[in-house]
């Protein structure tokens, strides 16, 4: 080994020169985000950390900035303030409105509303409808409800009448609501928000007349994102619409570029770490990556079969005790590992001829990898700050060892012609198991103490994992430290995301947020950078 691969080989081996540049590529973009968000225009529009604030002000500023009225947009925002006034003033450290308040000012929590009434309706009377509902939501008086009601049940009601009806019931009364979503959508064109929030409480009701009805409008059932419009059809027993929408949904490719970039960087590092332990022979940049779309794929039949199993089975997510933990094991960890496994099996014939050593294990890795890379997706859509983080150093290596030895144990399965039959129901079993009890000890339900229970299922998972890979796989002269690709990939990733956060939510505490979030982290990426030496 001469050139620069000797001098990689031996800079990726000095830990000392790995900590400063890892500390370097972190610290550097920690500040560059800093100087994105000095020069940004939108400094300063976050007040505060709390994301329902931040959610709420950012779709006020919508609001404002709306060329055209969107009076649906307007009263769902004033039913969200209203309904948490209380939180929203501790939030902001100010006095809670009341309507005297309101009266007086314009003003609810500091937003600036009274303008948008008139921007957003030139009519007089869905103005004062609009001071009504605010009246109503803040004082919570009975009259004016039922003075709401009647408005909305007249011949020939007020734009968004039966929306607000909707809302101030939802709770109470989820049938009568939906009824009222459903006027409104009749009466009023330009009503996509209402028939988003119309097909959500369908969905949470099965309301299976409701959901025909949708199904029966072209126009409407086509704007249902994919994974709910299939969701949608398993209920009502449509399956050639249940596999009509399968085939629409886009997988990553419907992503935003920015949450792309983060979930392909993160998996990337994996890749190449995984490529660097297992992988020997000319083309092996290129040929995992077979593996790793089969995992994105697999995703599909998780869908499909999560709905069949809450519709014809009754297995519910939000079930009570021990039905609860019944839905992680015998519905989202038998499900996904029954589909990745379904995936990996399909280069189980080339294996099965081939023979690589640790074939089976590193296909099992990658197809896991792929599943974790399209997973992550939403959960990044969902949360912020330092989530791709945390979901790279648990998700994203805990699907590819989950995987990679389940497809292992079947490996052997049918090497032995089934002689093996009890070791793979046993690994099966016990992974699933593991996974279920995984997902379960992480339940944001649940005191915080369960969260440990993840960890230590994840480190044991992973160990074994690691175990398998260095007891199968050929151990080579590698160029490169596994563990230098390890931390030189953390810290570029937590570059990318202080970045991102910059230009996505410009604001120092969201990103100082970020930065702990991160930094609380690190012992998990110590005990993974001992494991995969240096």
């Amino acid at each position: 080994m001469t050139g620069w691969r000797a001098r990689t080989h031996y800079w990726s081996r000095h830990s000392g020169f790995l900590k400063r540049l890892a500390l370097s590529i972190a610290g550097g973009g920690f500040i560059l985000a800093l100087v994105i968000i000095a020069l940004s225009p939108d400094t300063g529009r976050y007040i505060t950390v709390d994301p329902t604030e931040q959610r709420l002000r950012e779709q006020w500023q919508q609001l404002q900035r709306a060329e055209k009225p969107t009076p649906y947009e307007l009263v769902r925002w004033l039913h969200l303030v209203t309904d948490q006034i209380h939180s929203l003033s501790e939030v902001l450290g100010i006095k809670t409105t009341t309507w005297e308040d309101y009266w007086r000012d314009g003003q609810l929590a500091g937003y600036d509303v009274q303008p948008l009434l008139a921007k957003h309706s030139a009519d007089p009377a869905v103005q004062q409808l609009w001071r009504d509902f605010i009246q109503t939501g803040l004082s919570r008086d009975a009259d004016l409800m039922q003075s709401l009601g009647e408005k909305a049940a007249q011949e020939s009601p007020l734009i968004t009448a039966n929306f607000i009806q909707a809302l101030q019931m939802k709770e109470r009364n989820p049938p009568a609501a939906l009824a009222a979503m459903m006027r409104e959508i009749q009466l009023f064109s330009e009503t996509q928000l209402v028939r988003e929030a119309a097909l959500h409480l369908a969905l949470d009701l099965k309301d299976l007349p409701v959901l025909r009805q949708i199904a029966a409008q072209p126009d409407w059932w086509s704007s249902i994102d994919p994974v709910r419009r299939q969701y949608a059809a398993a209920l009502i027993g449509e399956f050639g619409l249940q596999w009509k929408a399968l085939l629409e949904y886009r997988f990553l490719l419907a992503a935003p570029l920015g949450t792309l970039a983060i979930a392909l960087l993160a998996a990337a590092i994996w890749y190449i770490i995984l490529v660097l332990h297992g992988v020997r022979g000319r083309w092996r940049w290129v040929v995992p990556l077979l593996p790793l779309a089969a995992g994105i794929i697999s995703v599909a039949p998780v869908i499909i079969v999560g709905a069949w199993q809450e519709v014809a089975l009754g297995i519910q997510k939000d079930a009570t005790f021990p039905r609860d933990l019944w839905y992680q094991i015998g519905g989202v960890g038998m499900r996904e590992e029954l589909s990745k496994l379904l995936l990996a099996s399909l280069f189980m014939p080339l294996l099965l001829l081939k023979r690589p050593a640790g074939g089976a294990v590193m296909v099992g890795a990658f197809v896991g990898l792929g599943f974790a890379l399209e997973e992550n997706i939403n959960y990044y859509l969902r949360y912020e700050g330092g989530v791709a983080l945390a979901r790279f150093f648990t998700a994203n290596f805990f699907h590819a060892a989950l995987t990679g030895t389940t497809t292992h144990a079947l490996y052997q399965l049918l090497r032995s012609r089934f002689g093996t039959a009890d070791r793979f129901l046993v690994t099966f079993a016990g992974l699933v198991l593991a996974h279920g009890c995984y997902n379960y000890a992480s339940s944001e339900s649940l005191p915080e103490g369960f969260a440990m229970l993840s960890t230590i299922i994840l480190a044991l998972v992973a160990w074994h994992f690691l175990d398998l890979v260095e007891q199968e796989c050929p151990r080579g002269r590698q160029w490169i430290s596994p563990a230098a690709v390890f931390i030189v990939g953390t810290a570029v990733l937590m570059a990318a995301i202080f970045i991102s956060i910059a230009l996505r939510t410009p604001d120092r505490q969201l990103l100082s947020a970020a930065a702990m979030s991160c930094v609380s982290m690190f012992p998990i990426a110590f005990i993974y950078w001992r494991r995969l030496g240096v």
